[in-house]
């Protein structure tokens, strides 16, 4: 059986989660890229959040996405599920094709605001048509890059991937890889939003490396607001970028902010989210959390039934990508 017959008839078992689906994925080659290299564009209504966009199956996470019925990263999106209120602003600092803000603007409603930064025209293009065929008005979106100062950078692509563009310098095979490259704005993200921001907030930032010098550029904002911050920090990448894990702790540790690590787990049909406390930068996932104390982010998890909150570690099977 060809695809993408195969494909449709193995959507509801994925779609549903049920266990074993990381098997039913490799059994239908969702891994192997030369296989769906010529597979077509499909529109997925998103089960978290219900909005249609354009997926492309040639595209390994935009694949997943398909076979899922969501974003891949399904911690994120339980802590902007968790965390997030109607009226609340979200702050997307590299928000590619919208799969987040998507998320942050149904939690939000009409009456919140959700501020979508990105700077890859090619990525903001799909994501400002992903607004506009869903009628959805209380997105803004930022054609310009964050940092510590204003600038103008390059950006470049690594890969098809549009997710996959850095401020950083790109060397070694991966320079081979490079698929575009883009000169922008970079500016502060205090600039942009310091004193303009709704309370509360909740700010998620995706930026290749680039985390430790967006956040520099939003230190009124820390201040002043106290958001939520979500963050994907990788060291290699923030190496890349002349950062580290390390200074990320102490930059934001100098805020009065506390690292917790984002993990999930099944709870008979549904999924769990869990915020484990960190003691330092070898103790980081890739998916990383930071909460002040003054701020209300911690109460509110602490009172949803789908958050498991500074509990003791446990053993837990792993539920995104790396499971498969």
């Amino acid at each position: 059986m060809s695809f993408p017959r195969r494909a449709l008839l193995a959507l509801p078992y994925m779609r549903l989660e049920l266990p074993g689906w990381g098997h039913v994925y490799r059994a239908l080659s969702g891994q192997r890229e030369a296989a769906w290299a010529d597979a077509p564009a499909r529109i997925l209504r998103d089960k978290l959040h219900g909005y249609s966009r354009r997926v492309e199956l040639s595209n390994w996470s935009e694949r997943m996405s398909w076979f899922l019925g969501r974003f891949y990263d399904l911690e994120t999106q339980l802590l902007v599920r968790s965390a997030v209120r109607e009226g609340d602003t979200v702050v997307d600092v590299g928000a590619n094709i919208g799969m987040i803000t998507l998320l942050a603007a149904r939690c939000v409603g009409p009456r919140g605001r959700v501020h979508a930064v990105e700077p890859n025209p090619a990525a903001r293009a799909r994501l400002e048509t992903a607004l506009a065929e869903n009628g959805i008005g209380c997105v803004t979106v930022h054609a310009l890059g964050l940092s510590d100062r204003d600038e103008e950078l390059l950006l470049q692509v690594v890969s098809a991937h549009t997710g996959l563009g850095t401020f950083a310098p790109v060397d070694g095979h991966d320079r081979d890889e490079i698929t575009a490259t883009y000169r922008v704005p970079v500016r502060r993200g205090d600039e942009l939003f310091a004193g303009r921001l709704g309370a509360p907030t909740l700010l998620k930032i995706d930026v290749e490396g680039f985390e430790c010098r967006t956040l520099r550029g939003f230190d009124r904002v820390l201040r002043e607001n106290r958001p939520a911050i979500v963050i994907e920090a990788i060291e290699v990448q923030l190496q890349r970028a002349g950062s580290s894990l390390a200074e990320l702790f102490d930059l934001l540790g100098g805020h009065g902010y506390r690292g917790y690590a984002l993990r999930s787990a099944r709870r008979f049909h549904a999924r769990d989210l869990l915020v484990d406390p960190l003691a330092g930068p070898a103790e980081a996932t890739d998916n990383l959390l930071w909460l002040h104390p003054e701020g209300v982010h911690v109460e509110r998890l602490r009172n949803d039934r789908r958050v498991r909150l500074g509990r003791a570690r446990e053993p837990v099977k792993e539920t995104g990508v790396r499971a498969l």
